[in-house]
């Protein structure tokens, strides 16, 4: 292969390559992978119409590069042969990842507006966890995504040495007719994609902070052993200790501090605890003083990400806001989960009011 074909197959390479990345990278997050339960099957249409006009899209292709080739001389320079063939897989991906862009952002906001769309698109391969608000792809099928993650990089790599055979033997036995590696890529992605949700495990070990790419949460417990070895019995302290739980104390101990508090708001709010004292539900100490700090007026941020568990805490000084006659406003930092948080809020108020319709909520 002469230098300027090897500059050509390296350069057309790099860029097949880098529209496969995008693709990889325009999916929703992996906490929602399972709202692109429609992009295989759309995928495959996609495939199947360029299949049928591919001869028309060829014929275009080679009129186009004709008429710029006028205004980009390299352009002249391509083997319509091998060329062509080449350009039209770049084409045909880079229209499919044009059309995801566009359909992505519609089916996350359907998905958002229609009730129990989960329940009969991807029930098969999801689930519903409620403890952590997420839906995760069902442990059964963590093998699966393996495999198609597998299969979806080596189709991207044998599409490599693919065009680079094309392109040294061009015209030789089999190599006289062109191929279209891209319609495999494409519909294999979406498959991979679509289960690339995280697993229970795999969200867990995030969430626990035992993986070291862990951001959310850092556990830093296995470091002990280690520890343990480097100083001996040079260590003067060792406990396990968690922030969230750390901070639970006696219920009753809470409870009484909020009852016989001298602050009108706090003793509102004890009475609302022993309410939670009575139903067995375990009353945190951190949280509690973070509704006090609410009751009064006072700004409070929370970090933790399990945001069910505020409920109580948050949603209690917010119901007596409105039996004052006022109103909260709730504001998010992205149109996307508009709908989840209002779920959320419309819950929250229904838990300590016990009155489901008590309060109207709007977005």
């Amino acid at each position: 292969m002469e230098q300027s074909g090897w500059i050509n197959f390296l350069l057309g390479n790099t860029c097949f390559v880098s529209i496969c990345l995008l693709s990889m990278k325009g999916n929703l997050n992996r906490t929602k992978r399972n709202r692109q339960c429609l992009m295989p099957f759309i995928a495959l249409i996609y495939c199947t119409v360029i299949v049928i006009y591919l001869d028309k899209i060829i014929s275009r292709l080679i009129h186009y590069m004709g008429v710029l080739s006028e205004y980009l001389p390299f352009l002249a320079e391509i083997d319509l042969v091998y060329g062509i063939f080449f350009v039209a897989n770049v084409v045909i991906m880079l229209g499919f990842v044009s059309l995801k862009a566009m359909i992505l952002p519609i089916t996350n906001l359907v998905w958002d507006r229609i009730k129990n769309m989960f329940d009969f698109t991807t029930d098969i391969f999801y689930e519903f966890h409620e403890e952590h608000n997420v839906n995760l792809l069902k442990n059964k099928w963590g093998q699966l995504k393996t495999y198609f993650k597998g299969f979806y990089f080596t189709a991207v790599a044998l599409s490599v040495l693919l065009f680079g055979l094309f392109r040294a033997n061009m015209g030789e036995g089999v190599f006289t007719y062109p191929a279209y590696p891209v319609f495999g890529i494409i519909v294999l992605g979406e498959i991979f994609f679509f289960l690339g949700g995280f697993t229970f495990h795999e969200y867990m070990e995030i969430f626990l902070g035992e993986k070291e790419e862990a951001e959310t949460v850092t556990n830093y417990s296995q470091m002990r052993t280690v520890y343990r070895k480097l100083f001996g019995d040079r260590i003067l302290y060792e406990d396990t200790m968690d922030n969230y739980t750390l901070n639970i104390t006696d219920n009753s101990e809470t409870v009484d501090s909020y009852i016989n508090s001298g602050l009108s708001s706090d003793r509102v709010l004890g009475v609302f605890l022993a309410q939670m004292q009575k139903q067995g539900r375990q009353i945190h100490s951190d949280l509690s003083k973070s509704a006090s700090l609410l009751l009064q007026g006072k700004r409070v941020f929370f970090t933790t990400p399990f945001y069910q568990d505020l409920i109580p805490y948050v949603f209690f000084p917010m119901n007596q806001q409105l039996l004052q006659h006022n109103k909260c406003l709730v504001v998010l930092g992205r149109h996307s989960t508009e709908t989840e948080i209002q779920k959320w809020v419309q819950t929250g108020l229904s838990v300590v009011t016990n009155v489901p319709a008590l309060w109207s909520t709007q977005i």
